[in-house]
């Protein structure tokens, strides 16, 4: 399995479509409450991927190569991160200028530098994937070279639980009123704590391949019925009266392996524009807030109600400026004088 696998870049570029999805599908229609849900496979699935490809590269028996294979990718996220943050400035200038005037108290200020540190960028959101994915690849990369696999195995699975119990089955700690002191205490089920799982799948795929390829039908057959098993899931949750948000759930994992795997055994296909697809997933994934506040803006100025609020059509819309915005990044860095563009992809 190489890293030029042209299905595996659809599958990014519809999973960078999902995650826009899970944040501008209407949650009070029953469709778009229902693609919301199965969406969800998406940002498991980034992990995966991210974990298989760095794990097949560290043996674990070199020690200085891995650290520096380990850095290096470390450092090229980190980086990633650091330019997002540049652009994403204007859009929370406010906080900026707050802290800088000494309008906050302490606990805002302390919370305020945790967030940018954990990658939770006031407005935006969405970039605590970089800091969550780069935490979690030095923590395997330890806890596997220093305790072993079955240390790392249990993590996982605790990650795992604490996931769902935080959020398809998360009412209770949210009814917690002591928790609610705690800074960031309502993105746990969005953090490297309930997210480092899936790293951590991505370690052991890279490392336990099949010795013969599952049937692709087979796969696309649990992929249905495994995300119809998830929707039933969540919805039972809700008549419990149990639920709080749908952000992990028992067969989501299941789900995102199966489309990984599925995309690892159709690496020979070749599709026109992959490279495309590929970059411009990380941009669509990272400029989707900006992009659909300016949207909100320009459209309340223009009077066009509709595309004000998360719904079907702003939606489209803004996928549309999405991969309009991706091309023209692509395109600009491919410059000398914007090669540094390169750097938010």
């Amino acid at each position: 399995m190489t890293k030029n696998n042209d299905v595996l870049d659809a599958f990014k570029f519809i999973a960078a479509l999902s995650v826009v999805g899970i944040h501008t599908f209407p949650s009070k229609s029953i469709l778009g409450s229902d693609l919301k849900i199965l969406a969800r496979f998406s940002v498991p699935f980034f992990f995966i991927v991210s974990g298989y490809f760095l794990f097949k590269k560290i043996s674990f028996r070199e020690k200085e190569k891995d650290k520096k294979i380990l850095f290096n990718y470390i450092k090229r996220i980190l980086k990633v991160y650091l330019s997002w943050l540049i652009f994403y400035i204007p859009f929370f200038i406010v906080s900026i200028m707050n802290f800088v005037k000494g309008e906050m108290d302490l606990r805002g200020k302390i919370s305020f530098i945790l967030s940018i540190l954990l990658g939770y960028v006031p407005r935006i959101g969405v970039s605590w994937y970089l800091i969550a994915l780069v935490m979690s690849v030095f923590i395997i990369y330890y806890i596997r070279s220093y305790f072993g696999e079955k240390v790392l195995l249990t993590i996982g699975i605790v990650s795992f639980l604490i996931g769902v119990f935080t959020s398809t089955y998360g009412k209770w700690y949210f009814d917690i009123e002591w928790i609610k002191q705690v800074p960031f205490y309502g993105s746990i089920s969005f953090s490297m704590i309930s997210t480092i799982c899936y790293v951590i799948i991505g370690y052991f795929l890279a490392n336990y391949v099949f010795e013969k390829p599952l049937n692709n039908l087979f796969l696309v057959l649990g992929i249905v019925i495994f995300s119809y098993v998830g929707l039933k899931e969540v919805k039972f949750a809700q008549q419990l009266g149990v639920f709080y948000d749908a952000q992990n759930y028992f067969t989501l994992p299941i789900v995102a392996v199966l489309v990984v795997i599925l995309s690892f055994n159709l690496e020979n296909i070749r599709i026109p524009g992959s490279d495309f697809l590929r970059k411009s997933s990380i941009i669509i994934y990272l400029a989707q807030n900006p992009i659909k506040y300016l949207l909100f803006y320009a459209a309340s100025q223009l009077g066009i109600q509709k595309l004000t609020y998360d719904n079907f059509k702003t939606y489209v819309v803004q996928v549309f400026l999405l991969i309009v915005f991706s091309y023209i990044i692509i395109k600009l860095s491919e410059l000398r004088q914007f090669y540094w563009l390169k750097n938010l992809y």
